[in-house]
């Protein structure tokens, strides 16, 4: 089964002098299954690509152009991996990302049973 973790970047900067990084952690239930490397990261993307990498194989990241310059400066921060953000593709727009996200998302998604409907970017 092909898996991975998709994700639409945010406009969230790395902090400034005198800020904190946001605290992330589990409800008691997914504690049972996951845990975080650190409690505190810049926001979600250094969180998913420092815990989810490895076990996910990829994050894709959907993004506009300034989205895209502020996670790169983000994971520099942050001391993660460039290569997280999905490369080479053509950086959208606000306008047009979410009909991007549904055109691409058909092949990481599947039917449980042979009783459930498939979901693909077409229905």
């Amino acid at each position: 089964m092909k898996k991975a973790v998709i994700t639409i970047l945010g406009l969230i900067k790395p902090p400034i002098e005198g800020q904190e990084k946001a605290q992330y952690y589990f409800s008691d239930e997914l504690k049972e299954k996951f845990s975080l490397k650190k409690d505190r990261y810049t926001n979600m993307l250094p969180v998913l690509v420092d815990n989810f990498r490895d076990s996910y194989g990829a994050i894709e990241s959907i993004y506009t152009v300034e989205a895209k310059k502020t996670q790169s400066e983000v994971l520099v921060y942050e001391n993660l991996d460039l290569t997280t953000i999905i490369e080479n593709k053509d950086s959208l727009t606000p306008t047009n990302l979410f009909k991007f996200f549904i055109a691409n998302i058909g092949s990481y998604i599947y039917s449980k049973t042979s009783k459930q409907k498939t979901i693909s970017a077409s229905n």
